[in-house]
């Protein structure tokens, strides 16, 4: 059994578009019946020995399906003598041999020059040997075998046949119901699918089932793949790119199985002119990857490859990022920094790129820094230009090997069924740091009195208490509860391209008295009072004081007028529907200078409203509001003022800023980005919360 369907996962395009079809209700064709099998016909497949080996390959496949169904196979020939009674010829429409049976007269030039079309027709008594013809014929080689693809699904074979062990249902005879037809050209010109993440699931699968004497995905696996792409009537691929591979053009014969196929070879964003730079390019060699310092050895690079493929159908992905779609070096761009001092210090290889542009009191922006390979390290000053702490990130180079670090506490592991051992797993260099891109999968085996409690990851299930699951961003972390027994307890994680990697926890004896613990869990643990003592002062500045309101009035929905500021935001307050009502006036305890408005309005991931903020009948603020995670804070121009007015000066602009961003129950949250119906609604105003803040 093979069921690897997930691995063929990314799609060109919006969707796979077969070429058009008829429908079965369709009116005003003649139907034809044709004898496959029966007692009394059985038919031959002919195809011309002198075309395109992949007419070879659709009609001895095709005559295999027959023979799933019927338990007959039809005899193959490539030459008319050799057939009689009905017979299914197979070939382009342009050689001279599809031009036996088909009248030049009866293709429409327009047909002839479309682009991946194919035809049906049925032809009775051609010669005194032959009853019946049934011919399949396509305006290039590729259409005809998607042509011989579709008739076996008609007759009842299935797609996934290999790849998912679907059955096909047996029968004692064998007939088409098929009129003359001819298709559109597909409205995809190049369809197909990314073998992504093989190391996850096909690279496996393949070394240990299907391709052990390689080792690898190569030919004989990617033939069964050519052929399910022509069933899917696609023609594309994009082969697999991760370390746990060889590049597709380390092993000939896959250039040539993709020929046979007249598959169209392609690579992903990250592989530009068909290289797989996580495999082929050497640094050591050839060094950094970058076409602005290192042009001859890139260009070099890629030619060689082009001049490679000159022989076979292939799309060239353009455009460049660094190996395995990481920055590249060279590369200038901002560096930002979230530190909580007064100012920060950016390092370079060792090399001050001075102090970072301050916003939001916490994030330090460093503009136009160009990217090297090496260590980047920012420094964090207090006023008083002490170094408060500091931090680096050094560049990672290619995966090496698995490292395995516990977690136990610090009086050790005890053996009483409850006490937990955490280990970061993390897949490092050579030199140790860890590869912040690396997704490899890793199996893991547990050897003494322990229990496995696994770890969590994206993919079937989460991986939940399962021994073989991924790192993610190079990094994750498992969990072992110990028995009852005093017990050496063995962790090993292999990779099918890393270096393993084994740790030994030992458990200590747990001492009970009549079942009960003699010692509480916190038993020795160490205080941490480095930083000292608490200070006796705050150690934070007060930024702001809210403003209270006193009442709010309102021109619609007048009994909700309270709970745009009641503090419970599971609560709003709407206008009716109308622009004229979308404004709500607060009148503040006493005469204030506002700075800032902090609201929450409903949709805000999803709506942007434009509004305009009086105070006391002046503008301080007019802005579309912006989508958001929750409130948003706008600054208003500082007058003294006793009431604050907020008003919708339009409709509302519709976008859902956080697409990617799954919330835990948005059934009970008013951000209505699953509500259908909220995007109708026109001159609306909603507010969930709403304060008014002051300086201090």
């Amino acid at each position: 059994m093979k069921y690897f369907l997930p691995i063929l996962s990314l799609i060109f395009g919006n969707q796979i578009l077969l070429a058009n079809t008829f429908s079965l209700a369709e009116e005003n064709l003649n139907w034809n019946i044709f004898d496959i099998f029966t007692s009394k016909n059985q038919t031959y497949i002919l195809y011309d020995k002198n075309s395109s080996s992949l007419d070879s390959i659709s009609a001895f496949l095709l005559a295999d399906d027959i023979f799933k169904i019927t338990n007959y196979k039809p005899e193959i020939v490539t030459r008319i003598k050799q057939a009689n009674g009905n017979v299914i010829v197979i070939g382009s429409i342009h050689p001279k041999f599809i031009a036996f049976f088909l009248n030049k007269k009866d293709i429409k030039t327009e047909f002839e020059n479309q682009w991946k079309s194919y035809l049906y027709k049925t032809i009775s008594n051609p010669n005194r040997k032959t009853k019946n013809v049934f011919i399949i014929a396509g305006t290039n080689i590729r259409s005809t075998a998607y042509d011989v693809f579709n008739i076996s699904k008609k007759i009842g074979a299935s797609t996934w046949y290999w790849w998912a062990d679907v059955p096909v249902g047996q029968s004692n005879e064998l007939f088409l119901n098929q009129p003359d037809y001819y298709s559109n050209p597909p409205l995809v010109t190049y369809r197909g699918i990314f073998l992504n993440d093989e190391d996850r699931g096909l690279h496996p699968w393949t070394v240990k089932t299907f391709e052990p004497e390689t080792g690898d995905i190569s030919p004989k696996t990617y033939s069964k793949i050519f052929e399910l792409l022509l069933h899917l009537n696609a023609n594309t691929i994009w082969p697999v790119m991760h370390p746990s591979t060889k590049a597709f053009f380390y092993y000939p014969n896959n250039t040539k199985m993709a020929s046979l196929y007249n598959i169209v070879i392609g690579t992903s964003h990250a592989e530009p002119m068909l290289r797989n730079n996580v495999n082929e390019w050497d640094k050591n060699k050839f060094e950094g990857f970058n076409y602005k310092t290192n042009k001859d050895h890139v260009f070099k690079y890629w030619e060689t490859r082009v001049k490679e493929a000159k022989n076979i159908n292939t799309i060239y992905t353009m455009g460049m990022s660094d190996v395995h779609d990481s920055g590249m070096e060279g590369v200038i761009k901002n560096i930002y920094v979230v530190y909580s001092g007064d100012k920060v210090e950016l390092f370079v290889n060792g090399t001050s790129k001075g102090f970072g542009k301050q916003s939001k009191q916490f994030l330090f922006t460093f503009e136009n820094i160009k990217r090297e390979v090496g260590t980047i390290k920012a420094v964090n000053y207090n006023t008083n230009g002490k170094i408060i702490s500091k931090d680096s990130k050094t560049t990672a180079g290619e995966p090496f090997e698995i490292k395995l670090t516990p977690h136990t506490s610090p009086t050790g592991f005890s053996a009483n069924n409850a006490d937990v051992a955490l280990v970061d797993v993390e897949v490092v260099d050579k030199n140790g740091p860890r590869c912040p891109i690396d997704n490899s999968l890793i199996e893991f085996s547990l050897k003494g009195d322990a229990t496995w409690l696994g770890g969590i990851a994206q993919g079937p299930d989460n991986y939940i208490l399962s021994k073989k699951f991924p790192v993610e961003n190079g990094v994750n972390r498992i969990m072992i509860k110990s028995g009852l027994k005093t017990d050496k307890i063995n962790i090993t994680a292999t990779s099918n391209h890393l270096k393993s990697a084994k740790i030994t926890l030992k458990t200590r004896p747990f001492i009970t008295n009549n079942g009960l613990s003699t010692e509480l869990p916190n038993h020795n643990l160490p205080s941490n009072l480095e930083r000292g003592s608490t200070p006796k002062v705050p150690t934070y500045t007060i930024k702001r004081h809210p403003v209270f309101i006193s009442h709010v009035s309102v021109q619609s929905n007048n009994d909700a007028a309270y709970n745009s500021y009641d503090g419970d935001e599971l609560t709003e307050w709407t206008n009716d529907g109308r622009i004229s009502t979308g404004q709500v006036t607060y009148t503040l305890a006493k005469p204030s200078v506002v700075t800032t408005c902090v609201a929450k309005l409903t949709g805000w991931r999803t709506k942007s409203y434009p509004i305009r903020i009086l105070a006391d009948g002046e503008e301080v603020y007019q802005e579309n509001t912006w989508q958001s995670l929750g409130y948003i804070t706008m600054p208003l121009k500082q007058i003294l003022a006793k009431k604050i007015t907020i008003e919708l000066i339009g409709d509302h602009i519709e976008k859902d800023a956080f697409d990617k961003i799954v919330e835990v129950d948005p059934a009970k949250e008013l951000d209505l980005y699953k509500n259908k119906n909220a995007t109708d609604v026109k001159e609306q105003l909603r507010i969930v919360e709403i304060e008014f803040h002051e300086s201090p």
